[in-house]
């Protein structure tokens, strides 16, 4: 599942007009770069909600027949958070574990070792997260040597000291989560389902990410970004992919002039 229905504030003027995850990033939808990422790794059935502005990434992805995907989509009438998105769309999720992507990151990690961990341990969710510094910016996750999530934000407290981590926007979860999520309601997938979980004795496992991540949240990193991919600076491993999608949509774009 693709997370695209967020207004994108922080990236103001820019979303005015556009749905951050149609927002260029080298000439390409920063969307697309998740979808080079699933390709890769030969995930085709991918599940996006959609809220602000949805209609114009619905017209632009169509079926997913063209770019060798199918394209389900959630519409939220009101915008219903990570959570309560996800839970509107558990029809389409809910047969096995299912992956879960933010529209606004750009990211390169081994999905099958992902999926390998959590098929191991089992748990209620498996959170992709980075140890850095950086971590007191973005929300503290601690885990232990388990590769366990032990407290996220503070909650539950501990005197302990563990690693740093902050959560990357990509988790793996269990159709357990559907149980403890309620219909139509706001909510946040880390405040309102994590934590309670975690504090209940739920496992949360942690995967670490060693390859490239950005967050585009806000119109400083997409400049800085936008600029060192026009640079050629940064290399991600599906780049084949990004180059396929590139063609299509400019044999698309020819098309509607």
């Amino acid at each position: 599942m693709l997370l695209a229905a967020g207004f994108g504030t922080r990236l103001r003027p820019l979303t005015y007009r556009i749905p951050k995850p149609l927002i260029p990033v080298n000439g390409i939808p920063l969307i697309f770069y998740n979808l080079a990422l699933l390709k890769k790794h030969g995930i085709r059935d991918v599940v996006i909600n959609l809220h602000y502005l949805g209609q114009k990434i619905k017209n632009l992805l169509g079926t997913g027949k063209k770019f060798g995907f199918h394209f389900t989509y959630s519409t939220e009438k009101k915008i219903l958070g990570t959570g309560g998105g996800i839970k509107k769309a558990e029809k389409f999720l809910k047969n096995g574990p299912f992956l879960v992507l933010n529209g606004d990151i750009i990211t390169d990690l081994p999905l099958e070792h992902l999926m390998k961990l959590h098929r191991r341990q089992k748990p209620y969710a498996t959170l992709v997260v980075i140890k850095s510094r950086l971590a007191r910016h973005y929300g503290i996750l601690y885990t232990n040597r388990e590769r366990e999530i032990v407290s996220i934000l503070q909650q539950p407290k501990n005197g302990k000291k563990y690693d740093e981590t902050f959560f990357t926007g990509v988790h793996l979860l269990d159709r357990r989560f559907f149980k403890n999520q309620k219909r139509g309601v706001k909510a946040c997938i880390i405040r309102d389902n994590y934590i309670p979980r975690l504090q209940k004795g739920e496992q949360l496992a942690a995967f670490f990410q060693k390859g490239y991540w950005n967050d585009l949240g806000t119109k400083e990193r997409w400049q800085k970004t936008n600029r060192l991919f026009k640079q050629s600076k940064i290399r991600l491993s599906y780049n084949n992919h990004l180059e396929e999608f590139r063609k299509i949509l400019s044999r698309k774009k020819k098309r509607s002039h």
